[in-house]
């Protein structure tokens, strides 16, 4: 068990070690040019962003406005039932509102960032 443990201690050792010439084998030159070439570029790509966070609060605030309407009808009249689809259903109108300022941001910040021509 000792010489088990002996070698795997040594095999760790010898990768640290080994381990920057390893990593600089790599004689290929860096490449520096950046994927995003200008401003309408960022700005389309956090429009899309935008989107598909905007798309995804609907969808989950649909999905608990569903939820909590299973809730309510489920709940016959137990208490804490019914605090959980209130609460659920505050969730969703939080979702709702997040998702509309997202909406709102993106043309503020739209006239911000893009080009005028």
């Amino acid at each position: 068990m000792k010489l088990i443990q002996k070698s795997v201690l040594v095999l760790s050792l010898l990768g640290v070690i080994l381990l920057p010439f390893v990593v600089t084998a790599d004689n290929t030159p860096p490449n520096y040019s950046a994927p995003i070439k200008s401003v309408d570029q960022l700005y389309s790509i956090l429009l899309t962003i935008a989107k598909i966070v905007r798309v995804s609060f609907f969808v989950f605030a649909a999905l608990f406005i569903v939820i909590a309407a299973f809730n309510y009808l489920f709940a016959q009249g137990a208490e804490e039932k019914l605090k959980t689809a209130k609460t659920m259903l505050i969730y969703a109108i939080v979702a709702i509102a997040v998702a509309l300022i997202a909406t709102g941001l993106t043309a503020f910040i739209g006239n911000f960032i893009t080009t005028q021509q």
